[in-house]
C-alpha cells in the first residue's frame, strides 16, 4: 500500500541535503490570524495546496561560486509555496556545514517524537 504523502504534517528527510544534511518540512493550515512564511511572504489560500501552507529547510550546496569564494559551501534553503502553489525555494544563508534533526531516544515511550537541533533545542512532533 502506498502511503498518501498529503496527509503529512511534519516530515524529516534524514540524510538527503548536502554533506548529508537532514531535510526538515511541514504543512499546515492557515490560522484565523495572519500567517507568514519562513521569508515572511503573508500565507494566504493563494499560497497553499489543498488547503494546507507548506515550509520546507534543507542545505543544499552552492551552485554557482564566484571568484574567490570558498567551493565547498552549503547554502540553507527555505522552501515555500508561491502565489499560483508552486514550490519556490530562497536561500536564508550561506557557509552552512551541516543541518542534522535527531530523535531522542528518551522520550522513544511518548507518542509523539522528540527531536534536538545542534543548539541543544528540544522539539517534539
Amino acid at each position: 500500500m502506498k502511503a498518501d504523502t498529503s496527509l503529512w504534517f511534519i516530515q524529516v528527510n534524514k540524510k538527503v541535503g548536502y554533506r548529508g544534511s537532514d531535510a526538515f518540512n511541514v504543512q499546515h493550515a492557515l490560522s484565523d490570524g495572519i500567517d507568514f512564511d519562513c521569508i515572511s511572504n503573508i500565507l494566504s489560500k493563494d499560497r497553499t495546496r489543498k488547503d494546507l501552507a507548506f515550509q520546507g529547510f534543507i542545505v543544499e550546496r552552492q551552485a554557482r561560486i564566484t571568484k574567490g569564494a570558498k567551493a565547498n559551501v552549503g547554502l540553507l534553503i527555505c522552501q515555500s509555496l508561491d502565489s499560483q502553489g508552486r514550490v519556490q525555494s530562497t536561500t536564508l544563508m550561506n557557509d552552512v556545514n551541516y543541518f542534522a534533526i535527531e530523535r531522542l531516544d528518551a522520550m522513544q515511550a511518548n507518542s509523539s517524537k522528540s527531536y534536538r537541533d545542534d543548539q541543544g533545542k528540544n522539539y517534539i512532533a
